[in-house]
């Protein structure tokens, strides 16, 4: 949201508004979960009715930035770097 639009309850009534209609959809809904970003201080401040549950992380990168990590960028390369139990491994090596 555009640094002049905040601070006017946007996010609140969207976040309200959307509970609303899933509500009214499922009347029977017993739970429901959100996401938002931990550097979005703004939709974490909009406390309706929501507490902390579960924490993720997730990590993005660049293909070619891994790669270079990974030392390669040919077919082979997963499983000639990945550890021995690595789920990835066992599943290219069966590929072929």
């Amino acid at each position: 949201m555009l640094a002049e639009h905040r601070g006017h309850g946007l996010g609140r009534w969207l976040k309200a508004e959307n509970l609303r209609e899933a509500l009214a959809a499922e009347p029977r809904l017993a739970a429901v979960e959100t996401f938002n970003a931990e550097s979005n201080r703004w939709m974490l401040a909009l406390n309706v009715g929501f507490a902390p549950h579960v924490a993720y992380e997730a990590w993005q990168a660049a293909i070619d930035d891994v790669r270079e990590a990974v030392g390669g960028s040919g077919s082979g390369w997963r499983s000639t770097t990945l550890p021995s139990w690595s789920p990835l491994r066992s599943r290219s090596s069966a590929a072929g």
